[in-house]
Formats: structure tokens, C-alpha cells, sequence
């Protein structure tokens, strides 16, 4: 349904006002993800849509976030105002990091473009097809952390947290009530901005940036956590042995760690595929950087052994999962991390498909419809400092 469509639809009275905050979220998500236009045609019923969002949000006591208006004493905002100004409307649309644009044009009342860097800057995308790692992340946290629950697990570090979903929703409730502070780092700007504002309601809860592979711990960091558990993030490092150094030299002596990653998967390969093709080398210029080789079992437990690590365990779990083929781009367009142009992200996106099809991962349904099978092995390592 197009976003016209769901103007027009809004404009019959279709909606109750309670479901009109989703449809802003909908509309938002398809301006700065995908890229669509407010048609000139749908500009009034378009400003009529965003007035109506503020009063809804006015009257479920967001004062304080969001101004409120007297349509008799005060001037009116401008649909440019609303969408500008730092409320729940316009914080989710500001253009700065996040966003290059936020303007009117000939073609259409409001277009936004997406600002990327080189690491993971969609963090609604990502979570939005992240449901194999937030099945990851139950597993891994349901099964292991029970091992930790001691009066000593103060201070908790969690590495790569990302927009800060599993954070927040998954290692939170599972920490012992004696935890005084968890702190989530990520090297992505857009991730720490974005769990703050969404993911840090519990005092105990902060979010920080932070390169796990950095030269220089910051002091504060050095021996300064009981628990450092990392999730999802491994297989987006590309040097292993500076990133478990560091981890070891910010655990506390008596400290644990928890970490799990995909260590074996298609995506090295795909990237490999797409890396080779010419046109789209330039763009990877930090592949090295984020696609970590799959590695044994037996070599990165050797790798803690060499650090310091006592009392090293792991499991493999092998997973496998079918997606349809727009479940499939989804996930695929959510772990793009490298610079490639806007107007040619879809061909970029249809050669890693490619390489899926050629690679025997794609078959096709009862219905004729493309079945993408993912598969991967999911490593978990716990260990201790002494």
C-alpha cells in the first residue's frame, strides 16, 4: 500500500487515533529507508496527518517532548517545522548524521536521503531483520548466563550492542539484581545515538562508542568489568586477537566473559564474490576490515589459551534458516556495510542473490516462489580471568 494510499485513507477517517502513531512510524520508516516521496498532491492531506500525530501526542502527556498548540493563541508550526524540531515527529526525521537531506523538491513535497558510513548505520533496518539474532541472543543468554548469576557481576560491559535492543530487552532482565551498571559500546555513532534514545530507560543502562579493536583502552575501561558479554559481533571484526585482548585486559581479575558469533557462514563467501567484481572493489575498501575468515573451534580457544583466559568452554550449534526472498533482501540490505552509492545499492544487493543462487542456497517452492536457505554455525566461548 502506497504512502498516498494510506494518506487518502487516513483523510476518510479510516484510522482511530490510537493506530495513527503505527502508521506515523510506518510512513517515517518507508521516507528515510526506502527512499519515498510526499507527493505535491498529498502535500494538504500530508500536513493535516502530522497536525493530527502532534495533538494525539500532545494528549498522551508527551508535553515535554512535544510542544503543545492552541489553535486560538498560537501560530500554527509549518509541516517543515514539525518535521525539523526535536519531537517525537521531527527527532525520528532531523537530518544531520543521520540523514543528507530533508527538503522539498519539484518531484515530490518531502524527500529524504540516507547518510551511510562504513559501518552499521541502519539501526531500524537492522533490528528490523534481526530476528535471527535475537533468536541467537535467547539462546545464548538463557543458556549461559545462569553460570554468572554470583553477587560479584557489578559492572557489565556489552560489546557490539548495537542499537541496543538486546541490551535493553534480552541481558537486562537476565542480570542479577545486584548488577550496578551495564554499559553497551559499539563503533557505530548512528547505533549509540539511536540506543540512547530508544534503549537506556533504566538508570543502570548507558551506551558509549567504542572500536574494540582500539590501540588505547580508555582508562576507565581497563580491569573495570565483572562481565563482558558480546553478542552478534565477532564475525564483523576482522582481527580476533586485538579485540579478545582487549577484552581480557578490561575484565576484572575473577571476571567472566560470554561471547558469541557466527563463526562459520555464506556471507565471507558472498562478500568474496562481490569484492572480486571490479565495480564494486573500490567500494569495499574496508572488507578486510569487517568480514572476520570462519575459524575452527580449536583456534580461537587456542587464541584465549595464548591471551590468559583460564577455564575456556565452547559449543558449535549449527543453524539453518528459509526466508522468502523479501525477508532474504531484507537481511541482505540490513548487513551492507560497505560505501556503496545509493543509486547503485539494488544491483549490489542482486549480485550477493546471485551468488546465492549460483551457490546452491536458493530453491524454489510448491508456489513458485524463491526459498532462500542461510545457514550457519554459531560458536560460544566462556571463559575467566584469574
Amino acid at each position: 500500500m502506497s504512502i498516498s494510499t494510506v494518506l487518502n485513507l487516513f483523510f476518510c477517517g479510516i484510522f482511530r487515533d490510537e493506530e495513527l502513531l503505527g502508521v506515523y512510524e510506518d510512513i517515517c520508516e518507508r521516507l528515510v529507508l526506502h527512499s519515498e516521496v510526499i507527493s505535491k498532491e498529498d502535500k494538504e492531506v500530508f500536513e493535516r496527518f502530522i497536525e493530527k500525530v502532534c495533538k494525539i501526542m500532545n494528549s498522551k502527556s508527551l508535553a515535554n517532548a512535544m510542544p503543545s498548540f492552541n489553535s486560538l493563541t498560537d501560530p500554527q508550526p509549518s509541516t517543515s517545522q514539525m518535521l525539523h524540531s526535536d519531537t517525537p515527529v521531527g527527532r525520528g526525521l532531523k537530518p544531520g548524521k543521520r540523514f543528507r537531506h530533508l527538503d522539498v523538491t519539484s518531484e515530490g513535497v518531502l524527500r529524504i536521503s540516507y547518510n551511510k558510513n562504513l559501518t552499521m548505520e541502519k539501526p531500524e533496518l537492522y533490528m528490523k531483520n534481526s530476528v535471527l539474532a535475537q533468536n541467537d541472543a535467547d539462546y545464548v543468554l538463557n543458556k549461559y548466563l545462569s553460570v554468572f548469576q554470583t553477587n560479584n557481576n557489578n559492572i557489565v560491559l556489552d560489546v557490539g550492542c548495537g542499537p541496543g535492543n538486546v541490551t535493553y530487552e534480552k541481558l537486562l532482565p537476565l542480570l542479577p539484581t545486584s548488577t550496578k551498571q551495564i554499559i553497551g559500546v559499539d563503533i557505530s555513532n548512528n547505533n549509540i545515538e539511536y540506543a540512547r534514545q530508544h534503549y537506556q530507560m533504566d538508570p543502570k543502562v548507558s551506551y558509549e562508542k567504542l572500536d574494540i579493536r582500539t590501540d588505547t583502552i580508555p582508562n576507565k575501561y581497563v580491569e573495570a568489568f565483572d562481565l563482558i558479554v558480546s553478542l552478534y559481533c565477532f564475525h564483523l571484526v576482522g582481527d580476533h586477537k586485538k579485540a579478545f585482548n582487549n577484552i581480557y585486559k578490561m575484565l576484572k581479575p575473577g571476571g567472566k566473559v560470554l561471547i558469541s558469533f557466527i563463526s562459520k557462514s555464506l556471507i565471507p563467501d558472498m562478500y568474496q564474490y562481490v569484492y572480486d567484481n571490479p565495480k564494486w572493489t573500490k567500494y569495499m575498501s574496508n572488507f578486510k576490515d569487517v568480514v572476520f575468515k570462519p575459524q575452527t573451534d580449536e583456534f580461537t580457544k587456542k587464541l584465549f589459551d595464548e591471551i590468559g583466559f583460564v577455564q575456556v568452554r565452547s559449543e558449535e550449534r549449527e543453524n539453518t534458516y528459509t526466508y522468502n526472498e523479501e525477508y532474504a533482501y531484507g537481511i541482505i540490505k540490513s548487513l551492507n556495510f560497505f560505501d556503496v552509492p545509493k543509486d547503485l545499492e539494488k544491483e549490489f544487493i542482486e549480485n550477493q542473490f546471485e551468488y546465492c543462487e549460483n551457490s546452491g542456497y536458493v530453491d524454489v517452492d510448491d508456489n513458485g516462489k524463491k526459498q532462500y536457505h542461510f545457514s550457519h554455525t554459531l560458536f560460544v566461548i566462556t571463559a575467566g580471568k584469574s
